[in-house]
């Protein structure tokens, strides 16, 4: 086993790239254990580009049928027969239902009210098998006779209607791509397929080479949070600020026998070098600090 890596410095830059080698003995035990999907252009093109954070992922879930029937034989004696009746219960095999999704998910953070109590986010998850799913709802609708109220919505939710719950704080819809969960006040944004911008256009790296990725805007977070109004507190969050920070991200790429670790820091500031900066942020930081 080795590594690589390298750290660059540029005028409002900071890259990482580390990427770690397995001999075959681990190769084997990687390659079971990952995905091979990406998380793909597709899903980032759905949200809007002004989101404050965000991460993704893909899933592995090839292997969730053989994991599950080997826990049910470990831990029930007749775990085989449970599992059919499971399956025959739903008149849907596990295989057939860890097919309803692909494994690839994405979400955003758009706004935080910490006052109010307030987020606005979207969340999507890939369908990998429409029918599966819709199969799964009609049975859970004619086999279970579930309250009116709940067969409603599930039909709703069939149909590609948005379904409110949690008292309104949490919607969710779908088409025959993806599932959506969704803060109500982005249900049009989500919708909307004139967005002005996506989230690839603004990120330092796009995700969709990634298998695991995420963001945030550093200044915006920034702003969210209450100025403290005296004491170290501020003088660390006068340090933070004046850095200029603008978007910070990190990714993972799981290769055929490696994995590929990235993390980039940019700054507002592109007329300096990152190193420059900091220095003079950090030497004003500690003379506050020590008088």
């Amino acid at each position: 086993n080795y590594f690589t890596s390298g750290l660059s410095f540029e005028n409002g830059l900071v890259s990482l790239d580390v990427e770690t080698f397995f001999n075959d003995v681990l190769s084997r035990i990687y390659s079971k254990a990952k995905s091979n999907k990406k998380i793909g252009n597709a899903i980032v093109n759905l949200f809007p580009d002004d989101a404050i954070a965000g991460a993704g992922g893909v899933v592995p879930l090839d292997e969730l049928p053989e994991m599950i029937e080997k826990a049910l034989k470990s831990y029930f004696p007749e775990g085989g027969k449970e599992l059919s009746s499971i399956e025959e219960r739903f008149d849907i095999t596990i295989s057939e239902a860890s097919s309803i999704f692909s494994g690839v998910v994405f979400g955003a953070l758009y706004d935080i009210d910490l006052k109010r109590e307030e987020v606005d986010y979207s969340v999507a998850v890939e369908i990998g098998n429409n029918t599966i799913l819709n199969k799964l709802i009609k049975n859970v609708i004619d086999k279970f006779d579930p309250p009116q109220s709940m067969k409603r919505d599930l039909r709703d939710f069939e149909e590609g209607e948005t379904v409110l719950i949690e008292r309104g704080l949490l919607s969710i819809y779908k088409d025959k791509n993806y599932i959506y969960l969704s803060s109500p006040s982005m249900i049009s944004d989500m919708k909307s397929k004139n967005k002005n911008g996506s989230l690839n256009n603004v990120l330092p790296q796009k995700p969709s080479g990634s298998s695991v990725y995420g963001f945030a805007h550093v200044s915006k977070l920034l702003r969210k949070i209450p100025e403290p109004r005296r004491g170290d507190e501020k003088m660390i969050y006068n340090f933070f600020d004046d850095l200029r920070m603008d978007i910070f991200d990190i990714g993972l790429d799981y290769k055929n026998k490696s994995i590929a670790f990235f993390m980039n820091l940019r700054f507002k500031e592109t007329e300096s070098n990152v190193l420059s900066t900091f220095s003079d942020s950090a030497s004003d930081l500690l003379y506050d600090l020590s008088n």
